[in-house]
């Protein structure tokens, strides 16, 4: 919901008519209508807390980070072919595009810190996809958690610079993953056997994060390096 009315608010900037304060606050009471209709709330769950600390960060985002920010599209999405004898497609969408600079935003209970943004593989794919569209850009997360900090502002920008040799890395990696979901779905037409049924994440299981399977994928812990 925060993401969804800030989205708008960018746009409306992008088109050259943004909305008041007041207009995106109603935007975000009428999602939180919508959304707590078809959510499963539990017992422990508020739904007037959790309706006061979005229209707050959003509130705060207008304050904080929007005057700052030179947005050109929100969710473009784009595409890359490696060569053009290949089938697939690399394709991700940008949160928020600025001439130099990309942004994602993170509304939720934990902090983004430095060290998730060294590893954070939307920040290298986006990154990537920008350097492959020969226009480099930075990448920055828009952080924010759902309590207030007792002092300073809400919203933090959390850098995720990366370098030439990162971004190549990233372009081996993804290659050789095509190839191998390519070969799989020529060999062994079913489901895909590489992941758990909860969801995917290419990733060592760290505190909880990640794939169960990572060590002994050969996508992932298993894989010969390039």
């Amino acid at each position: 919901m925060v993401g969804d009315s800030l989205a708008h608010y960018l746009q409306g900037r992008i088109d050259g008519r943004p909305p008041a304060p007041a207009e995106v606050d109603d935007l975000v009471l009428e999602l939180f209508e919508v959304k707590v209709l078809e959510a499963a709330l539990g017992p422990e769950d508020d739904p007037e807390l959790g309706k006061e600390r979005c229209r707050a960060a959003v509130a705060d985002y207008l304050v904080e980070l929007a005057p700052h920010v030179e947005p050109i599209s929100v969710e473009r999405r784009a595409s890359f072919r490696f060569n053009e004898e290949q089938e697939w497609r690399f394709v991700c969408y940008f949160d928020l595009e600025c001439p130099e600079e990309l942004a994602d935003l993170k509304f939720g209970r934990s902090e983004v810190r430095e060290e998730r943004a060294e590893r954070d593989l939307q920040a290298t794919a986006q990154t990537f996809m920008r350097w492959a569209e020969r226009n480099p850009a930075g990448f920055v997360f828009h952080a924010a958690t759902l309590e207030p900090p007792d002092e300073g502002p809400r919203w933090r920008v959390v850098p995720a610079p990366r370098s030439v040799a990162q971004l190549l890395a990233f372009q081996r990696r993804v290659a050789r993953v095509a190839r191998l979901i390519v070969h799989l779905d020529q060999t062994e037409p079913a489901e895909w056997p590489l992941s758990t049924d909860l969801g995917w994440w290419c990733a060592p299981l760290r505190g909880g994060d990640g794939c169960p399977h990572w060590e002994r994928c050969p996508v992932g812990g298993g894989a010969v390096p390039a």
